[in-house]
């Protein structure tokens, strides 16, 4: 049995989850789309995303890329949402949510939204000569 308290668990498991997939994506790993080939490397091709293995026509994709970083947050920032989920029992009785529970939901949503507002991804990046 753990001797840290249930909240703080968890607290560190998103933590931990939410670092473990920054750090995949941010390790640039390249495979090929062409499920015959399954190359997979972190060296970029100077001929564009073409496959690097010999004789394959694929073209390299990132394994875990920006836009699946960004999806995986967005879905922690809303699971955390206390008020979008208690949105989804409109007309039904919605379960009772303890008050540390409450407290934790509102520490981990704050953590997303932090990470979120630190994602790029959302954002259009217009030229200067607008």
């Amino acid at each position: 049995m753990s001797s840290h308290p249930p909240n703080a668990c968890t607290i560190s498991g998103v933590a931990s989850v939410s670092h473990a997939s920054r750090s995949v994506c941010f390790c640039s790993w390249l495979v090929c789309d062409d499920t015959a080939c399954g190359y997979r490397t972190q060296n970029q091709s100077i001929v564009g995303s073409n496959c690097l293995a010999r004789g394959c026509h694929g073209r390299l994709q990132p394994e875990f890329g920006e836009k699946l970083l960004y999806t995986q947050l967005k879905y922690f920032d809303v699971m955390f949402d206390e008020a979008e989920q208690k949105q989804k029992y409109e007309g039904k009785a919605a379960p009772v949510i303890k008050e540390s529970h409450s407290q934790v939901f509102g520490l981990l949503k704050t953590q997303m939204t932090s990470e979120l507002s630190h994602n790029a991804y959302n954002f259009c990046r217009l030229p200067f000569n607008i």
